[in-house]
């Protein structure tokens, strides 16, 4: 293995010293860019979270009106309320006939 020495890296000009800090700089540049991008991706990911729950909440409650809309159109419930509004309805198994 060769080891690039101060004298070969100044035999073709460029210091050794600057190199290292650009890298450097460079590197740490990077680091930065990713740590900003991974923590934004954590805070997406926590208002994805947010938002299903949300949903599911949403869903819940539909199914519930659901439920109460599905319970209000039964027979036997809107003849309880007709009855409670005092309406009068026929007997049920008996015909009529209407002449003119």
């Amino acid at each position: 293995m060769r080891v690039i020495s101060q004298e070969r890296v100044a035999g073709i000009g460029i210091s050794l010293a600057p190199v290292m800090v650009i890298s450097t700089l460079i590197f740490v540049f990077c680091m930065a860019i990713l740590m900003i991008f991974r923590q934004n991706c954590i805070n997406e990911g926590y208002k994805i979270s947010e938002l299903a729950g949300e949903l599911d909440k949403k869903a819940l409650q539909y199914e519930a009106v659901s439920q109460k809309y599905s319970d209000a159109l039964r027979w036997e419930v809107l003849f309880n309320k007709a009855e409670d509004m005092g309406f009068i309805f026929p007997v049920g198994g008996k015909i009529y006939y209407v002449q003119k």
